[in-house]
């Protein structure tokens, strides 16, 4: 199922590339019309813009679909069933509307991040080897949404907190620098952004149950016994 967004008018929004071709349809409602079907004022949706980013909802999707399929292949009374699909649209984001409102104002929906977002999220902490670790505002800004969101939401996609998704990625990283016997305590710390080799230390040994050069010493046990 594809996302829907929504955006009250004047919105910013900011579009990223995507990997592969996609199809994306825009539609444009006069405000007083959208107002007065809907029965909530254009000003209401500004507390829910979280939850407007990526709605999956499949109605909408139908809906939209429907369109789609009377635009390029137009038949009998095509205008009459875009407008009545275009009505249907705005009772059901009315419908989504107060069910935002009986949830509180955070849009905790409980959908988890749309694909590309937590791809996006995923391969940004995967290359923090390489060009330093993100913070969660970084990932946030990537998708797009707000911290806040971003850390609810890749909760419910993959079953991690952000903080600990990252801690442990962080811990697969030095594992691996630690294992090539090419790096210092010192360097690898410096690496993987700790402030200093102590809390490096303590951080890995909290995570791994040894100190780095205990597990580093493991490693090379087990090279010599394969040797």
């Amino acid at each position: 199922m594809q996302s829907v967004a929504f955006l009250p008018p004047e919105h910013p929004v900011r579009l990223y590339p995507f990997d592969g071709p996609f199809r994306m349809l825009d539609c444009l409602f006069e405000r007083e019309h959208f107002e007065q079907i809907a029965g909530i004022k254009a000003e209401h949706w500004e507390v829910h813009t979280d939850a407007l980013v990526a709605i999956r909802n499949r109605r909408l999707e139908l809906l939209m679909q429907e369109i789609v399929a009377e635009l390029t292949q137009p038949d009998f009374a095509h205008e009459m069933v875009i407008e009545a699909a275009c009505t249907m649209i705005l009772v059901e984001m009315a419908r989504y509307a107060r069910h935002l409102d009986r949830i509180g104002t955070d849009g905790a929906i409980g959908h988890g991040l749309a694909p590309w977002q937590l791809r996006r999220v995923q391969e940004r902490i995967q290359a923090g080897i390489e060009i330093g670790y993100p913070t969660i505002d970084d990932l946030a800004d990537l998708c797009g949404i707000s911290q806040r969101h971003l850390m609810r939401n890749f909760k419910i996609s993959t079953g991690w907190s952000m903080h600990k998704y990252i801690a442990r990625e962080r811990l697969k990283d030095a594992k691996l620098l630690l294992g090539r016997d090419e790096l210092s305590s010192m360097e690898i710390a410096s690496r993987l952004g700790f402030r200093s080799p102590a809390y490096f230390a303590t951080v890995f040994r909290r995570l791994a149950g040894m100190t780095p050069s205990d597990y580093r010493r493991q490693v090379s046990a087990m090279k010599r016994d394969l040797s």
